[in-house]
């Protein structure tokens, strides 16, 4: 669930302005945007590994999706669009892992090309292939609002409308004019992993219209309950735990209050404050250190019926996933964050549904390297699927 977060971009007024009227606009309408810059051949060739012949424009936007309670609401996204536009063009969305619950720390605020760490080419490496690239923030990163953390239907939904956004995407100033894709890809790490599932669930009842071909979910958290228990009972990682509680929270209104989950308010002003790397030992503190006690024992006996979560834990469990997609799953065998087990059973139900799904081992990977340590795994398979 870790990533790195880049500098962030001083200037508010992109995602505090008002829009006006969001009725006026579709689901998935770009409603603003900002031209970041260009990125050369060169630099974009350097990040994928490979020779680039053509370089990038890079943009900021906010687009039309729909919020937590149902209503228009807007969430913003970064588009790269390469010089080798053509129409048809295929979109990837790449899903980014943690960076936070604050406005902040939406990846979109970082400047210049960004998208990822030096661990993770997967972006590049699709751009320098003249694939557009959409890194949607998911709902509540960039503009005001709760960032509901883990919570799979407004993360898909958002995603799906960040996928809208780019397909439709248009820059007069620049002559850029991204059409229809004949494709669509998605893939992401950690928290993104989940957001990669998330949408893959989402996209027959919101978004049909969308030809998703194939989508890559890399350590990716989709059993509540068992992954609640499981760092429950460990002696770290407890901040992790603490911001799903908040997504929840925030996703559920029937559930308990998120300062009802931890034993100090202060943790919660930290994850309003702050984004990753300023969260600091907070993340890997100990679950009994961060969470109520009552909700540490609950979560660590599986008696989640005490918390209220049996609706929530149900409606949030991935393993239900049934699609036509196509879908690659790998995990690192030394993953400290989310046990290799409970990610290798959900592969399994995610197969037993019907779902063309494989499942990749990688030796000795962790978390955080996971996008480098199976890139030789990741980037074929959708290399292969850009060419189909």
């Amino acid at each position: 669930m870790m990533l790195l977060l880049l500098a962030a971009c001083r200037d508010d007024s992109f995602y505090t302005d008002p829009v006006g009227d969001l009725g006026a606009w579709a689901m998935g309408d770009v409603v603003r945007y900002e031209h970041i810059g260009h990125t050369s051949a060169l630099a974009l060739g350097w990040r994928a590994g490979i020779e680039a012949p053509h370089g990038a424009d890079v943009y900021r936007v906010l687009y039309r999706t729909t919020g937590l309670d149902g209503a228009p609401d807007v969430a913003s996204a970064r588009i790269a669009v390469p010089d080798a536009l053509r129409p048809g063009s295929p979109i990837v969305a790449h899903l980014h892992g943690t960076t936070g619950l604050a406005d902040p720390c939406a990846p979109s605020r970082e400047t210049g090309f960004g998208f990822e760490s030096a661990t993770n080419p997967t972006a590049a490496r699709m751009l320098a292939h003249g694939a557009v690239v959409v890194e949607p923030d998911y709902l509540g990163l960039g503009p005001d609002g709760p960032h509901p953390y883990t919570a799979a239907g407004p993360t898909g939904t958002s995603v799906l409308d960040g996928i809208r956004a780019a397909s439709g995407f248009r820059d007069p100033e620049r002559d850029v004019w991204v059409r229809a894709p004949d494709r669509v890809l998605l893939e992401g790490h950690s928290q993104g992993g989940h957001a990669v599932l998330a949408t893959l669930r989402e996209a027959p009842s919101y978004a049909p219209e969308l030809p998703i071909a194939a989508a890559v979910a890399m350590a990716a958290p989709g059993a509540p309950k068992l992954l609640s228990q499981s760092l429950a009972e460990d002696d770290a990682w407890g901040g992790f735990l603490a911001m799903a509680l908040v997504g929840w929270s925030d996703a559920h209104p029937a559930l308990r209050a998120a300062e009802d989950w931890v034993a100090d308010p202060k943790t919660l002003e930290r994850f309003d404050e702050r984004c990753l790397l300023g969260l600091g030992g907070l993340l890997a503190d100990r679950p009994s250190a961060l969470l109520a006690p009552e909700v540490v024992e609950a979560l660590a006996n599986g008696d989640i019926g005490a918390l209220g979560l049996e609706e929530v834990f149900a409606a949030e469990d991935l393993g239900t996933l049934a699609s036509e997609t196509r879908i690659l799953m790998v995990h690192g065998t030394a993953d400290e964050l989310l046990p290799f087990a409970l990610t290798e059973a959900l592969a399994g139900e995610i197969a037993a549904a019907g779902t063309p799904i494989s499942f990749v081992p990688i030796e000795g990977g962790d978390h955080l390297l996971l996008p480098w340590t199976a890139r030789d795994v990741t980037l074929p398979f959708l290399e292969e699927e850009l060419v189909r």
